[in-house]
């Protein structure tokens, strides 16, 4: 009799899959939310590192405007309006806390450098999408633990921390680092309807810029220093220039390059005139190559020209000649260079000329001030003192100090030779048809000048005691020498002179300083032997190292000392800062078949001409000059060697967090 209720449990199913689909809707709004906020995240992230790295890059204290963090600071807001769709805040909201940053001075006397640590001074700024911007600088570590925050994993999710090292991450001040964090509070839409209203996120980035960690292969065989001029690179007639390939060991590791810095702003760029302007419809061509060079025509116009010109503080229309680049007379079309970085890349490693007319600037933490040490020994007049560079483990074989030499002034007609040792004559060298001076090892100091008429003969460095028969090992390559090698390196130091030569020329392995006060251009045009490397450069022994890096090797730390290396300037062929025009006479190179070259070449205020008829002339040299000119058929092959060059630009900026 017992009767079932109609309808007792009906519905049961409809009330828990209703509740059911209420969590999986819940579940996948979160879902679709928490994607989004990643989204959010992943565009802050891009947006933080973009703005970082904008706003390192004007943290170099050589660049033309000086270190500012201000100027950093407004490049970032250029960067996150852009990446993050947003109208960027007047400059005195976004950056006002860096205004009286704005010159490497300011930044300098709010960063001494040695001993404390200054505060981090930060810029919040609230932009539309419930984002808020900090940018902070400088961004200082404390070993104590209580460094900024952008050093730490706190101000982003996560826990892995990232140890501090001064060789990536720079000073503990943290002046040449500054930071970009990006705070956005995330409202949830679809979440919101099961009481989760949103959440936070956090992302920071900290890029340095760092004077000295340019890439070894960047290096700018050609470096045209001057500011402003037209014509600063120029090819005439059959005149060309060919950059090869950047070697080291025979091995290619990186494009030729030449750097042309003028602005082509002031008035010596009327009259149609360009900065780099190779004739067009003759055999005229600049070229830079991203192969090894073997002769003219295998240059391929794959490497890189660099023309300040074509930055926006220069005059785009004065870059280059256009017409060259459509005839294949300039190879290959020229590209922005950014900031300049003139004589530091060389002043910083070797120091500068102090007393007179050098407008070069030292790093505010320079290495030794080399040149100056060797003007202090080396004097201006009197006899000279011992110059040692002071740094160990180099010992000089020639430390007995100078003797005075008469026998070698004015005019030289017979063979006089001058044993190893310090040599020191108030006067000229005049070395005339069938004569010779030989200076079979040492350093010589000068009261004027070299010059070697044809016929003559002039050897340093060598110890021979006669011309005839003298001949060249390795020829060819950047450990060219003599058949009777250099007992050392040698320095020649020319108090009021430079050389002058048309005969025979023989200075392995040697530095020479011109000094002058005066106009006395280095002029080589020679058909007869010429070879003149730098200090570092010669053959190499058993362990591969050269004559130079055996005396500067640390047999304890085993390892070739740079401090040592660079008081003896390594790679310095000649080096003279006194400015010399067009006229009367500038620095002078003839076309030869070849011209055994190798180191650098420093006369940042000077033209330099390169003439011939059409001799290929290859050296493995880096010039630093404020003009060239090459014309009359010559062809200057250079041959950029990493090992014998120094690099360019001169630092970098890379993103560290």
């Amino acid at each position: 009799m017992r009767r079932r209720l109609a309808g007792d449990d009906a519905g049961a199913y409809a009330v828990l899959y209703a509740v059911l689909v209420v969590v999986l809707l819940g579940m996948g709004a979160i879902v679709v939310d928490v994607a989004q906020v990643r989204q959010d995240r992943r565009l802050d992230r891009s947006a933080a590192d973009s703005a970082a790295v904008a706003a390192a890059s004007f943290l170099n204290p050589l660049g033309p405007t000086g270190a500012s963090p201000y100027r950093g600071c407004l490049s970032a807001w250029a960067y996150l309006a852009d990446a993050l769709k947003v109208s960027k805040p007047a400059d005195s909201d976004a950056c006002g806390a860096f205004s009286a940053y704005n010159s490497t001075a300011a930044v300098n006397t709010y960063c001494p450098l040695p001993t404390s640590t200054p505060a981090e001074i930060v810029d919040d700024t609230v932009i539309a999408g419930g984002r808020t911007v900090r940018i902070a600088w400088p961004i200082p570590y404390h070993e104590s633990g209580t460094q900024s925050d952008f050093l730490k994993p706190e101000i982003a999710p996560g826990n892995v921390s990232q140890t501090f090292d001064a060789e990536v991450d720079g000073t503990p001040a943290g002046c040449d680092r500054m930071g970009v964090a990006v705070f956005e509070n995330e409202r949830f839409g679809l979440g919101s309807a099961i009481g989760v209203s949103g959440t936070a996120t956090q992302v920071h980035s900290v890029a340095r810029f760092s004077v000295e960690a340019g890439p070894d292969e960047g290096v700018a065989a050609l470096n045209v220093l001057n500011p402003t001029d037209c014509n600063s690179l120029i090819t005439t007639g059959n005149g060309q220039v060919l950059v090869g390939a950047v070697l080291d060991d025979g091995l290619v590791v990186g494009p030729g390059t030449i750097a042309v810095e003028a602005a082509g702003n002031n008035s010596s760029c009327n009259g149609g005139k360009k900065v780099i302007d190779p004739t067009t419809g003759q055999g005229s061509l600049v070229c830079a190559s991203a192969v090894a060079l073997t002769g003219p025509g295998s240059c391929d116009g794959k490497g890189i020209i660099q023309s300040h010109a074509l930055d926006p503080t220069g005059v785009p229309a004065n870059a280059y000649n256009q017409a060259a680049v459509t005839g294949g007379n300039l190879k290959p079309r020229p590209t922005p260079q950014g900031q300049t970085h003139g004589w530091d890349p060389v002043t910083k490693i070797y120091g500068c000329n102090t007393t007179y007319l050098s407008p070069c600037k030292l790093p505010a933490a320079p290495e030794p001030n080399y040149v100056a040490n060797l003007e202090t020994a080396y004097k201006t007049s009197g006899l000279p003192d011992v110059y040692t560079g002071g740094q160990a483990p180099y010992t000089s074989l020639y430390t007995g100090g100078f003797t005075e030499r008469t026998d070698i002034c004015g005019q030289i007609s017979t063979v006089v030779f001058l044993p190893p040792g310090n040599w020191y004559a108030n006067c000229s060298i005049t070395v005339r048809n069938g004569g010779a001076v030989i200076v079979q090892g040492g350093n010589l100091v000068l009261g004027g000048d070299i010059n070697v008429n044809s016929g003559g003969c002039f050897i340093m460095n060598v110890p021979v005691e006669s011309c005839t028969g003298l001949t060249l090992a390795n020829q060819n390559t950047n450990q060219v020498t003599t058949s009777v090698p250099p007992l050392a390196d040698s320095i020649v130091y020319l108090r009021n002179g430079s050389v002058d030569t048309a005969g025979t020329l023989v200075m392995p392995q040697t530095f020479v300083y011109s000094r002058s006060t005066a106009a006395h251009p280095v002029n080589v045009q020679s058909t007869e032997l010429t070879l003149w490397t730098a200090p570092g450069a010669g053959a190499k022994n058993t362990s591969g190292r050269t004559m130079l890096e055996q005396a500067c090797y640390d047999a304890v730390k085993k390892k070739v000392v740079k401090e040592c290396m660079n008081s003896r300037f390594a790679r310095l062929a000649y080096w003279s800062d006194y400015p010399i025009g067009k006229t009367p006479q500038p620095n002078n190179f003839a076309g030869q078949g070849s011209l055994n070259v190798v180191g650098v070449f420093f006369t940042p205020r000077s033209y330099f001409n390169f003439t011939g008829g059409g001799a290929y002339a290859a050296a493995s040299a880096q010039f630093w000059t404020d003009q060239l000119n090459v014309n009359g058929g010559a062809v200057l092959g250079l041959i950029p060697d990493a090992k014998f060059a120094i690099e360019s630009p001169l630092g970098r900026t890379r993103l560290i967090r």
